[in-house]
């Protein structure tokens, strides 16, 4: 009677307990895994990044419709003739630009990608002893060297065939990355620096002696495209889609400001536009080129710069500086200590 009772109300208390909770003295079930969400902090960082850009190209635009208004509306007011005339020289000096920079777009375009050698080197790190990483490394580095010896200058051939000799007698195929470093890539690294210092001398000068914003901007959208052609062209390889798209974001900043900052000397010191604003504005563009020239360089370098390895832009800038004063003081200063 008592054993029927005490089954009575054991029965009660289970339908009495919420299905959810686990009996007295049952052992703790461990917690389903927590299925992170997908981080969206670095899209929103993009997002907010082409915003800022694209507010800022506006407002050029904005000041680049002005400038060339008052330009031909100023040759109207003079004589019809001078009218026509400013409204067909800028024309055609945007066709102009318009098809220089097309071109450039074109060269660079034509080039291959290096998304997959990177991810063949960086499947050799993680795994050197994968015969799969192996073997999709020397497909993409074989076929990388092979389009870098086509009319190469006679060290840098050499250089490409001692890379192919000694790839195959690498015990670790992790060395073949010291090779391409020391043997192929410094060189290349030490010619893409030539074209930034050469690029960056032309615009900062072009900037500074041109008198109005839009052929700043016109003079920087040239000049940046064809750097970026150029440093692509030195490694024979080009990003991927995200990495041109980081460039054409730091190309439109390099093409806005060239336009903003005359507008700015113009408006808090329009006495300096023609001294020291012209000088300090052309300074500013050739350190956005070599800003610009700089993320050129490690976008196409085939493999990342080891750490220490790519320069400064502030040094870049320096040298820039120095090698334009002793051009202009003649080659008696270049020998000098």
């Amino acid at each position: 009677m008592t054993s029927r009772f005490l089954k009575k109300i054991a029965s009660g208390l289970r339908r009495s307990r919420p299905p959810d909770q686990d009996p007295p003295g049952t052992p703790a079930q461990p917690e389903p895994p927590h299925t992170a969400r997908p981080a969206r902090r670095g899209h929103s960082r993009h997002l907010m990044a082409w915003t800022a850009v694209s507010a800022l190209a506006m407002l050029a635009a904005v000041f680049v419709v002005r400038q060339i208004h008052d330009f031909v509306r100023a040759g109207f007011a003079s004589h019809s003739i001078y009218g026509w005339l400013s409204a067909g020289a800028l024309t055609l000096l945007g066709v102009v630009v318009l098809a220089a920079v097309a071109w450039e777009v074109r060269g660079y375009l034509a080039l291959a990608e290096n998304s997959r050698l990177r991810a063949a080197f960086e499947g050799i790190e993680l795994a050197p002893e994968d015969e799969a990483n192996v073997t999709l490394a020397t497909r993409e580095m074989s076929a990388w060297l092979s389009r870098l010896g086509r009319r190469a200058e006679p060290g840098l051939g050499r250089a490409v065939a001692e890379v192919e000799r000694r790839r195959p007698l690498a015990a670790d195929p992790r060395a073949w990355r010291h090779d391409l470093e020391t043997l192929v890539l410094g060189r290349l690294d030490k010619q893409a620096r030539v074209i930034i210092q050469a690029e960056a001398i032309i615009t900062g000068v072009s900037t500074a002696l041109s008198p109005y914003a839009f052929l700043d901007a016109m003079i920087s959208m040239w000049r940046n495209a064809r750097m970026i052609r150029q440093v692509a062209a030195v490694y024979r390889i080009r990003p991927g889609a995200i990495g041109t798209l980081a460039l054409l974001r730091r190309t439109i900043v390099s093409v806005v400001l060239a336009d903003l900052s005359q507008e700015a000397v113009g408006l808090l010191a329009p006495g300096l536009i023609r001294t020291a604003g012209g000088m300090g504005q052309g300074a500013m563009n050739a350190l956005m080129t070599i800003r610009l020239g700089l993320s050129a360089q490690r976008e196409c370098r085939p493999l990342p710069f080891p750490p220490g390895a790519q320069p400064g832009m502030m040094r870049l800038m320096w040298s820039v500086v120095k090698g334009a004063v002793l051009k202009r003081r003649g080659p008696e200063a270049q020998t000098a200590p």
